[in-house]
């Protein structure tokens, strides 16, 4: 960013205490400000027309050194974030990948390196978003933390010119993001930087946000609240600084977002391109490393040990997620046990499906036989199943509030009302159970060190309780038919696919059970009158209700609800009709499908894999917007054209019917003799608002002449591509890749349409 007044003055009015008492001199240089009370005076020095030092306190130094150390007071930010956001508990840095759409794809065995580079990358004309997306339990929060803290420590020892500021949205109502950066702030205990003077910081590359819990905003459903949120800081960045956001991979995918908040139609007046850095399962010699850092004396055996009781997988979840992998070596060192004797507490622990189920009866069995039970008699104060309950009814509080955390006093409520349900009277029992719940292994107190609150260890350890009273609330409702408890929890908030999995795994449902249920669920639906979370949620669990069911008889689901993103990949269908269902990006990648009809159905980019399987599945009266073909987004072939998006289907063996009309693939025309050349071009720019002539000649080389002579012309001529010298010699696209794509095999009379024609001219 090139200094002049004028942004000085924009920084100065954001941390300003009054914005009128601001005087500037351009003659002199001289500005004089208030700020908490204290009254400022500085000069500004040019030199050959730019701007770059100050004289304040008789003292010349660089403009941006003044803004950050003496009016911003960073330091004193980091002090805080060193001070109340302590690092990881022998972090360990573990693989990951990183996907930059000018570039390709960069491996990295540290994800905090490329974490660490990309933020470094500061760009001169644009802003920068970095993703970083994982399944859940691959230690997103963790490499937050960890890279927050080691920048602070660096910030304070003048190794480094900028701040990494970790915020966790868990748990708060994220309409506006400004609020959640005042309340972290408050409880940093940091008063004067209000969101004006931050989004200052950042446009300097001072401060970079790291925005955990993207997925809270549901923007795979196409929430307004994350469109609108991330999208008005992108807005407010005017091309410059970066953010990171980081989300389970289930619920968030990049482009999908970037279509839908409409960044990359290029309708803004800003640049910004979007990166993406993906975490990878630990490894054996990653894993190894962890237990090292966690003191184990021999953790090769250890790791053995650990695989021997999973079947011999090293590749098991419990090995290769850190959440997992962290839990059981946690357990070894607080109950001083061996792996051998934990994993025995476990309920099929070679199952890979079930590793969290697994580590969580391991962990209550220890608490109930171990820990809280009575010195004289030796009997435990609470049974297994009681323990199970306490917590699910903790959860299911934080899952009524949208928190995360819970006070003391209203998890003491909470148990009080099930001891008097078990008839528990014992005063001194009672005083024994309320000291295991403020000391449960299962509930810490919160990172900012209130002890008047408890929170769960993990986010998958709230997703499995709040499961537990999922599955106890489907069970009633199905027993006696009385849903709106049922339908009032499923109404709050978008569940994950984690808790959907939970709360259906421990449960046997027999096929009448099935059939039942989901007659039950297609009920509540229909009843449904106004828009809630509902529809989505219901999405979210038909596919684990209905995977590796062996149904005799065809069921059909007709109410109109919404699948999407994982939540039907890698399980086995049989026998099933859903009639009138949204499919939003949802990928069918590992999955089987068998005697499977889609009726009415709307399928939005669906994605389906080399080891898909189709045996007689019909799509009858189905309305295709796309389609991704292949085992991974960068290598897959895109198709958003409805004719071509069904030739596909056909040519994969699925049957595809339109009962108003004869389909005629015969007729379907041949892609343009460039297609593969203007797709790629097109391609590169799904996760960006523009391209440079060099990214061109460097990653389109092969088509470098036929793009910049040729296509780029045409493009500019029917108003799909706009040059923007003024920022920095680049294209940006007008128009959406979907557009485009549609309009190569359908006719029309949109710019796209006479572009495909004028091109076909020219054939």
């Amino acid at each position: 960013m090139i200094l002049n007044f004028d942004i000085i003055r924009q920084d100065i009015e954001a941390f300003a205490d009054d914005t009128s008492d601001v005087a500037i001199d351009r003659i002199t240089g001289q500005i004089l400000f208030a700020r908490g009370g204290k009254d400022y005076e500085f000069t500004v020095l040019k030199k050959e027309d730019h701007i770059k030092n100050v004289m304040y306190n008789n003292t010349e130094i660089p403009y941006l050194t003044f803004l950050t150390k003496h009016v911003a007071n960073l330091d004193s930010l980091a002090e805080r974030i060193v001070a109340k956001r302590p690092p990881v508990q022998a972090y360990t840095d573990g693989p990951a990948v990183l996907e930059t759409p000018l570039s390709g794809e960069i491996r990295d065995k540290s994800a905090i390196k490329l974490l660490d580079d990309e933020c470094k990358e500061k760009d001169t004309f644009s802003s920068k978003i970095i993703f970083i997306t994982a399944d859940a339990g691959h230690g997103k929060t963790a490499l937050l933390r960890e890279y927050q803290f080691k920048q602070a420590q660096n910030y304070l020892q003048g190794n480094t010119d900028f701040l990494f500021w970790h915020i966790d949205l868990q748990g708060r109502q994220l309409l506006r993001l400004s609020e959640a950066f005042m309340g972290d702030l408050g409880e940093l205990r940091i008063s004067g930087l209000w969101w004006q003077s931050i989004i200052r910081l950042i446009k300097h590359g001072k401060l970079i946000i790291g925005i955990d819990g993207f997925d809270e905003l549901a923007v795979e459903q196409g929430s307004n609240d994350a469109l609108g949120a991330l999208s008005l800081i992108v807005n407010q960045m005017e091309n410059s600084g970066t953010l990171v956001a980081a989300s389970r991979r289930t619920f968030f995918d990049t482009e999908d977002y970037l279509k839908r908040s409409r960044l990359i139609e290029g309708k803004l007046n800003n640049l910004c391109h979007f990166d993406q850095i993906n975490l990878e399962d630990w490894d054996r010699e990653t894993a190894i490393l962890y237990l090292i850092n966690r003191g184990f004396e021999s953790p090769e055996e250890l790791f053995d040990e650990i695989c021997s009781h999973l079947g011999r997988q090293e590749n098991h979840p419990i090995l290769t997620r850190p959440f997992l992998l962290s839990q059981i070596a946690g357990a070894i060192i607080t109950y001083g046990i061996s792996a051998s004797e934990f994993i025995g507490g476990m309920t099929n622990p070679e199952d890979p499906h079930k590793g969290v189920n697994s580590i969580i009866e391991a962990f209550v069995k220890r608490e109930v036989d171990e820990k809280w039970k009575s010195k004289e008699t030796g009997q435990p104060y609470l049974s297994k199943d009681q323990h199970i309950e306490i917590l699910s009814a903790v959860a299911e509080e934080m899952w009524k509030n949208q928190r995360d955390r819970l006070a003391i006093e209203i998890i003491e409520t909470l148990t009080v009302i099930l001891l008097d349900q078990w008839q528990i009277e014992d005063k001194d029992l009672r005083l024994q159970v309320f000291e295991m719940v403020r000391m449960h292994a299962l509930l810490v107190i919160p990172i900012d060190g209130d002890n008047n609150y408890r929170k769960f260890e993990h986010p998958q350890f709230k997703d499995y309780f709040t499961a537990r009273s999922l599955d106890l609330l489907i069970n009633t409702a199905h027993s006696n038919s009385f849903t709106k408890p049922l339908t009032n929890f499923l109404s709050i908030a978008q569940i994950s696919d984690s808790l959907a999995l939970y709360t259906f795994s421990n449960t046997n449902l027999s096929n009448k059970d099935v059939k039942d249920v989901l007659n039950m669920l297609e009920d509540m639906v229909l009843s449904e009158w106004k828009p809630t979370f509902l529809h989505i949620n219901v999405g979210t669990l038909l596919p684990y209700i209905l995977r590796d069911y062996d149904l005799s008889e065809m069921l059909e689901f007709k109410s109109k609800v919404i699948y999407s993103s994982l939540i039907f990949e890698n399980k086995q269908f049989r026998n099933f009709e859903i009639h009138n269902g949204t499919f939003l990006n949802t990928s069918f990648r590992g999955s089987s499908f068998e005697n499977i009809k889609l009726i009415n159905c709307e399928l939005d980019e669906v994605c389906i894999g080399s080891n898909t399987s189709f045996k007689n599945v019909q799509f009858i009266d189905c309305e295709f917007n796309g389609l991704k073909l292949g085992d991974n987004d960068d290598s897959a072939i895109i198709e958003f054209a409805p004719i071509r998006v069904q030739q596909k289907f056909k040519e994969l063996g699925i049957e595809v019917i339109n009962t108003s009309m004869k389909l005629e693939f015969e007729s379907v025309k041949e892609p343009h003799r460039h297609s593969k050349a203007i797709h790629r071009f097109l391609r590169s720019m799904r996760r960006t608002t523009f391209i440079s002539k060099n990214n061109i000649e460097t990653i389109l080389r092969s088509d470098k002449n036929f793009i910049i002579d040729e296509l780029i012309p045409l493009m500019e001529k029917h108003d799909l591509l706009e040059y923007r010298k003024d920022k920095g010699d680049v294209w940006s696209l007008r128009t959406s890749y979907q557009d485009m794509s549609r309009a190569e095999f359908e006719d029309g009379n949109t710019s796209c349409h006479k572009f495909w024609k004028e091109l076909e001219k020219k054939n």
